[in-house]
């Protein structure tokens, strides 16, 4: 009988660990970093097909090989990667030239973000211009 009696105590007991363990509420969720989501006015989105792709590495390839060959060598590559930052600069000179604005003062930028006039930009100083500029967007949105 004492063997019942302990048994049951045995069992009562650990019910109520067990509904005491339950009932304790969950520990809040870890902090999550917060990420500065910045706002771009992006062109939409175009379709490509298999066929567009396959023309543009064609095209590419082409651009890439001078001596037409069917390789592309170290020179070639180094000859292409120059031609194509030609053709970025002279883009992104004739959207500058379209744009009715005030031109860019790119060394104004730079002593914006050097907020300690050192002459170098640390990341926390990036980061926290980088913050400013997402402060702004949120403001104008």
């Amino acid at each position: 009988m004492n063997t019942l009696t302990l048994g049951g105590i045995a069992t009562a007991a650990i019910a109520m660990a067990a509904a005491t363990a339950v009932a304790q509420p969950a520990p809040p969720p870890a902090p999550q970093p917060q990420v500065q989501i910045m706002r771009v006015e992006r062109q939409p989105m175009r379709v490509h097909t298999r066929d567009d792709v396959v023309k543009h590495v064609r095209d590419l390839f082409a651009r890439l090989d001078s001596n037409r060959d069917g390789f592309i060598t170290r020179e070639e590559a180094g000859t292409g990667k120059l031609a194509m930052g030609d053709d970025m600069r002279e883009r992104f000179a004739e959207r500058l030239a379209k744009h009715d604005g005030p031109k860019p003062d790119r060394g104004a930028a730079f002593d914006r973000l050097d907020t300690n006039k050192d002459g170098t930009i640390s990341r926390d100083e990036f980061m926290s211009k980088a913050a400013d500029r997402g402060a702004a967007n949120d403001r104008d949105a």
